[in-house]
């Protein structure tokens, strides 16, 4: 029979075991871009629910496997392995990672996914990362007829109105921003985006568009051509084919490089965002639609949600463990959240979830109805702290390797006095 009791979702049980990559395989993985980076962590996680769904599927039988589903689950925990194997590579050639490898509970997977989804020259402070993993509790998804109403209320106007086609202020763009949830200058930098990616766009569609009616035209002459031979017209299909790949190449590169990277406006603490957002709008006039199309986007990256949430549910199980740091962090804060349900100071909490509705077990509504939060709602509250501290540590760690130096001081400690830092643990 086959073994399919390893029915992990995260990497502290993971054992597929690392296989070993040839040296031109092993230049490759260390040399990965980003964004290929994020997709092989991607592909990584799908080999392994593949591979957990099928073995779950063959454990159901009461028949013995047949030779040939033998094969095809051995050959999926392969991919799995030389997946991880490569993201080992990945991050063995990179600073950041190394250090993240020599925490308890996290290994290669996770530090690549960590790696490539966030990018310190674009983040001020540790509160951008925890903005762009979906921690923010303030943060709302409105799409795209709740943004219509922000927008036009903030710019006093209605579509069609005269104040549309007027440019947009930098107060006016903070006032939305609060309105939404959202840090002003992630919203400013997403309006720019859009502004620069429409027009790069356009032209690449514009010119794939050019390219394929002249190959058309070319192959529509060859094949009307009443003396053209068999072999002279299966030359023209070839011909457009061989067009419309060179087409389709030069629209992809186009607009990979109409993807617009940010001039540094001064990435620091100190910078505000009048100041910040004010400079990514000089000199650029977009459109009402371009405004609604940046505030109905997700303010947050699912992907990096996701492997968030595995890091932190990896650091739950763990908890017994004294060597596992952020396990112990999220002991210390399930006994505080506790602590506050039963004194009742959640029950604010309590109401807004009652008014969010959605409460499928019947149960749990009555003790959100009492003022209180079921364990559940407490569990997942001690994870979401402790996933922010792990956000703001990592922050700090990428900082230190990009500029050589220690970070400034957060706000709630610099500013606000507060005393309890918590430093990172590697």
């Amino acid at each position: 029979m086959i073994d399919t009791n390893d029915n992990f979702t995260d990497e502290e049980f993971d054992d597929t075991p690392l296989i070993a990559l040839d040296k031109d395989l092993r230049d490759a993985a260390a040399l990965l871009p980003q964004q290929q980076a994020q997709f092989l962590v991607d592909t990584y996680y799908k080999f392994q629910h593949d591979r957990i769904q099928q073995g779950n599927q063959i454990a159901s039988s009461y028949e013995e496997p047949n030779l040939v589903l033998q094969y095809l689950f051995g050959e999926m925990k392969r991919l799995e392995s030389f997946a991880k194997s490569a993201l080992d590579r990945y991050t063995d050639k990179r600073p950041v990672s190394q250090r993240l490898k020599r925490i308890h509970g996290i290994g290669p997977v996770l530090s690549a996914g960590f790696l490539a989804h966030l990018d310190i020259n674009q983040a001020a402070s540790a509160g951008a990362f925890v903005d762009f993993a979906g921690y923010n509790t303030g943060a709302v998804w409105l799409g795209s007829d709740a943004a219509k109403t922000i927008v036009l209320a903030v710019l006093d106007t209605a579509l069609g109105g005269e104040g549309v086609n007027r440019a947009v202020t930098h107060e006016e763009m903070i006032e939305m921003a609060k309105r939404m949830g959202a840090c002003p200058k992630w919203l400013a930098r997403r309006v720019y985006r859009i502004f620069y990616q429409g027009d790069g766009y356009k032209e690449a569609d514009a010119a794939f568009n050019i390219a394929m009616k002249t190959a058309r035209a070319a192959e529509k002459e060859s094949l009307d051509n009443p003396l053209a031979s068999r072999a002279e017209r299966k030359q023209a299909k070839i011909d457009f084919m061989a067009a419309k790949r060179a087409a389709m190449r030069d629209r992809a590169e186009t607009k990979k490089s109409a993807k617009v990277f940010l001039p540094q406006f001064g990435f620091d603490a100190q910078v505000s965002d009048e100041v910040y957002v004010g400079a990514v709008l000089k000199g650029i006039k977009p459109k009402v639609k371009t405004i609604i199309d940046a505030v109905s986007v997700r303010p947050w990256n699912p992907s990096l949600k996701t492997i968030l949430w595995k890091m932190t549910d990896v650091m739950r199980r763990q908890s017994n463990n004294p060597k596992c740091f952020y396990g112990q962090l999220y002991r210390k804060f399930k006994l505080e959240q506790v602590a506050k349900n039963e004194a009742g100071l959640l029950a604010s909490e309590a109401e807004r979830r009652l008014k969010k509705g959605r409460i499928k077990s019947a149960e749990q509504k009555t003790v959100y109805q009492g003022g209180k939060l079921p364990d559940s709602h407490v569990d997942a509250r001690a994870m979401h702290e402790m996933g922010a501290i792990f956000l703001s540590h990592l922050w700090e760690i990428m900082y230190e390797q990009e500029y050589g130096k220690k970070p400034p001081a957060p706000y709630a400690i610099a500013i606000l006095g507060h005393k309890d830092y918590i430093p990172p643990p590697v």
